[in-house]
């Protein structure tokens, strides 16, 4: 992979995505396939706003990052209580 941590500004960070997905041997349309959705839709998935986390989900997972380290504004960190929990025991 190049950068470990995706670029703030969205554009920069569709090329990151894009470059990072090919440096995987991964795609937009190769998750779109794999998930029975168009292309179109994995795309603005991770461009726009709009939140499809299934598709977000599935890019961040081919990039072996979670949704919230690629997308901060659209998926907030969550600490799992019970993780937390299950570690002291």
């Amino acid at each position: 992979m190049f950068a470990t941590r995706p670029p703030r500004n969205p554009e920069l960070r569709n090329v990151w995505i894009m470059a990072n997905l090919r440096a995987a041997g991964s795609s937009y349309a190769a998750i779109a396939k794999e998930l029975g959705l168009s292309r179109a839709a994995v795309t603005s998935a991770a461009k726009k706003p709009a939140i499809s986390a299934r598709c977000c989900s599935a890019i961040a997972e081919k990039l072996g990052l979670r949704p919230c380290d690629i997308w901060p504004e659209r998926f907030p960190v969550v600490q799992d209580s019970n993780l937390t929990s299950l570690a002291k025991q």
